[in-house]
């Protein structure tokens, strides 16, 4: 009997936490710091960086055939290719990144610093490894914080990049 209540109160329990997982796709994050090997750096605060529009967005495309579309930004936009969301266990994996388009270029030269970081974090320089087969790793966590929800992103390296649902200059 007692193995039966336990089963229950396991499979409520679970069903409960699935249900309140926060989805990381389709909600604008905003960059808020990146900590590379134990270091913290934060988000510039100035009059151009405070423009620079969403730094992280993962949306679902249905036409023709469905996938994930997911690119992050700050001074300059990377388009992640052949992006795969495993909800259930908070990591997505994604085979390489293309620059996109439309640059939201920096001309303070603390903003362009600080997007060498941001691109380091995503983009890992490795030339023997082919990322078709051995795609890159990010896992992630979403957490209430008191204005809103922070998304935390972590790479194979252990380096977190920290972002919010609020404006960045909010």
């Amino acid at each position: 009997m007692k193995a039966i209540v336990l089963f229950i109160a396991l499979l409520l329990n679970s069903s409960i936490y699935a249900q309140s997982q926060q989805d990381i796709k389709d909600r604008y994050w905003y960059l808020t710091k990146l900590e590379i090997n134990n270091q913290i750096y934060n988000r510039p605060v100035n009059t151009e960086a405070n423009t620079k529009n969403i730094n992280f967005y993962m949306t679902e495309i249905t036409q023709f055939n469905t996938y994930l579309q997911a690119w992050v930004v700050f001074c300059y936009g990377y388009d992640m290719d052949s992006v795969v969301l495993d909800e259930q266990s908070q990591v997505f994996y994604c085979e390489g990144f293309a620059t996109l388009a439309f640059p939201q270029d920096c001309n303070l030269q603390e903003n362009n610093d600080f997007d060498v970081l941001h691109t380091s974090f995503w983009v890992e320089i490795d030339n023997t490894r082919d990322s078709h087969l051995n795609p890159f790793r990010f896992d992630y966590e979403v957490i209430e914080v008191s204005n809103g929800l922070e998304l935390i992103i972590t790479n194979e390296s252990g380096d977190k990049a920290y972002y919010n649902d609020v404006t960045a200059s909010a």
